[in-house]
């Protein structure tokens, strides 16, 4: 890592701690904490390198799409947590529009962040991400089709099967044959790890979200909050798999 960019890096690790400062202040919803942790910080990633806009933008639209689409709806469906629509717009009247936004934000952030410290910063996108686009895509619309024929559907314990299956069991599917790609994680983890716990934390004590079910394996708490350990799992293994995702199909796998 350049000068340039450990100087950076220390700028968007203090950052962090004045976005954890603001959002007492300001952090009414998730969306403004959002803007705060992650669209901000990524303007000053994006202004270093424009070249990594128009690959990270396709990726995080594409791939938090129908991740939004599936998993918001079924963790609202069953309580694994809530939050709310700052247009009071939602969709199937179940999960807010917002989730969208949030989601590509996150993304994009994890995406770009990565690129810019860790990776080459490549422009190519492998033909496969198509492919796995397409997949994604019939996976949604048939999921869309389930939900519109039998509304009630839902999952019981879904946060953590989610965690267990989007976050733990496919990457490492992934990294047991693409073992150079773990190389680059271990930093990068810490870093989004130490970022989302001071998101986790205002957004509890602001209330931009809550999780009102009881399909939970247990409770993690620090100070005066307590949240799923799911969401601790989340915070932890989320930003990594995300970017073996990105890495095996949208990147050169190295």
């Amino acid at each position: 890592m350049t000068k340039t960019k450990k100087n950076d890096f220390i700028i968007l690790i203090v950052w962090n701690i004045i976005a954890f400062t603001l959002s007492f202040i300001i952090g009414i919803n998730y969306i403004i904490t959002a803007v705060l942790f992650f669209l901000i910080p990524s303007i000053y990633i994006s202004l270093k390198n424009k070249d990594l806009i128009k690959k990270s933008t396709l990726f995080s639209i594409l791939f938090s799409t129908p991740t939004v689409v599936i998993f918001s709806y079924l963790a609202h469906k069953d309580g694994a947590w809530k939050n709310y629509s700052i247009i009071n717009l939602y969709i199937f009247n179940t999960y807010p529009i917002d989730d969208f936004i949030w989601g590509i934000l996150y993304v994009y952030y994890m995406v770009i962040f990565y690129e810019y410290f860790f990776d080459k910063n490549k422009k190519h996108i492998p033909n496969i991400f198509y492919k796995f686009i397409k997949a994604l895509t019939i996976i949604t619309l048939s999921f869309l089709l389930l939900i519109i024929l039998i509304p009630q559907f839902y999952i019981p314990y879904v946060y953590i099967l989610g965690v267990l299956t989007m976050f733990i069991l496919l990457p490492c599917i992934i990294l047991i044959n693409y073992k150079k790609i773990m190389q680059k994680l271990t930093p990068f983890l810490f870093y989004f790890f130490y970022m989302f716990m001071l998101y986790e934390y205002v957004a509890n004590i602001k209330g931009n979200w809550s999780f009102p079910g009881q399909h939970f394996i247990g409770h993690f708490k620090i100070f005066s909050i307590s949240f799923p350990l799911e969401e601790f799992l989340w915070a932890l293994l989320a930003a990594p798999a995300v970017i073996v995702y990105y890495e095996f199909f949208a990147d050169d796998r190295k």
